[in-house]
């Protein structure tokens, strides 16, 4: 699989997190990384990534981590654990790795992170293949 397509593609057809300045950045087979640069649209009221953004970028990497063996997938279930205010931080990322593929449902872990790879959060998505 051409995965550099795949990115591309996906950044292309993905609105809602690419209107949000959420882009993938890199897949392999049951990986994925996504990133986001962070703008002050991006902050609550304590001046913190808002909790949805630290979210949806989460949701990004773990749903190409799980569609990277080719399928068309959809969330069931996710679960996300704030560890850390985001605060005076330019770029978060999220790295995804698959922990379990099954043939109904796939597992994904992710973790958001700083630039200096410090943990924001840790989240478990349920995906199934459609």
């Amino acid at each position: 699989m051409d995965y550099q397509r795949v990115v591309e593609e996906r950044n292309a057809v993905n609105r809602f997190p690419v209107s949000n300045g959420i882009t993938l950045i890199e897949m392999s087979e049951g990986y994925a990384r996504a990133a986001l640069a962070v703008t002050e649209n991006h902050t609550n009221p304590i001046g913190s990534v808002h909790g949805g953004c630290l979210f949806t970028l989460a949701d990004v990497a773990a749903g190409a981590a799980a569609a990277s063996y080719g399928d068309k997938i959809t969330t069931a279930d996710a679960s996300y654990h704030y560890l850390r205010p985001a605060l005076n931080i330019d770029r978060i990322y999220a790295e995804a790795c698959v922990i379990k593929r099954g043939r109904r449902l796939t597992t994904v872990e992710v973790n958001v992170m700083s630039e200096e790879n410090v943990v924001l959060g840790r989240a478990i998505f349920t995906c199934i293949p459609l």
